[in-house]
């Protein structure tokens, strides 16, 4: 579904983009998959990064030792994954609403 600049226009307000200039939701969803996919090893890196901080913080937590156990245990298996295709997918929709 593409959203004109009629969508967007608010009465009593110039926009100040003309329909013209205005780009389409895929086009800037493509521009964020890109942005993702530069930056997906470090998202990854920041992600590795934080998982002391994630079990050390649950281990705060009043949950009894095998729960905890069981978290960390996930923790370290715990794999990140970046999909930007995905990603992409569930922004255009949502900017569409």
């Amino acid at each position: 579904m593409a959203i004109s600049a009629e969508d967007l226009r608010v009465p009593g307000l110039t926009p100040s983009v003309p329909e013209s200039d205005m780009r389409e939701i895929a086009d800037m969803a493509s521009r964020g998959m890109g942005t993702i996919i530069d930056n997906a090893a470090a998202y990854t890196d920041n992600y590795n990064d934080m998982k002391s901080t994630m079990k050390a913080t649950y281990s705060a937590t009043p949950f009894g030792p095998l729960r905890k156990k069981h978290y960390s245990d996930a923790i370290d298996r715990a794999t990140h994954r970046v999909d930007a295709g995905k990603w992409a997918l569930k922004w255009g929709r949502k900017m569409a609403r």
